[in-house]
């Protein structure tokens, strides 16, 4: 909301997208679109459009990179 404040309520509509902690580790982080994983059919979109939507929250215009060895 324009106040900054959110609040969070059980629903039972289905998800805009479904998808493996595997994908949305690669949406966070940056690596990866969701539209090209829907293609793919590693996401499921539930409401059309969604892929989009989440890319325009998530995507970067780098990506990531450490330059630490683990």
């Amino acid at each position: 909301s324009a106040d900054g404040t959110w609040t969070c309520a059980a629903t039972t509509e289905d998800a805009y997208l479904s998808l493996d902690v595997a994908e949305l580790a690669s949406l966070w982080l940056g690596d990866e679109s969701a539209v090209r994983l829907a293609a793919l059919g590693r996401v499921r979109e539930g409401r059309a459009g969604a892929a989009r939507e989440a890319d325009a929250l998530l995507r970067t215009s780098r990506r990531p990179w450490c330059p630490d060895i683990f």
